[in-house]
């Protein structure tokens, strides 16, 4: 019986599994990023609705 060589198959293994890390990680890394970009949107519509709620107010007294 012959005995095949194996010795590639580890760094296949390696290099696959890295691959699939890295891509998981980017992903989470676009979602965290996109999160972080949506509330910093948010909190500046947020306070310049409340800066001119506070102007019409000032106005309508």
């Amino acid at each position: 019986m012959k005995k095949l060589n194996f010795k590639g198959s580890a760094l296949v293994q390696v290099l696959v599994l890295g691959a699939l890390i890295a891509t998981i990680v980017v992903v989470l890394l676009k979602f965290s990023i996109t999160r972080t970009s949506n509330m910093v949107q948010t909190k500046s519509l947020v306070g310049s609705k409340m800066a001119v709620q506070g102007c019409m107010t000032m106005l309508n007294e």
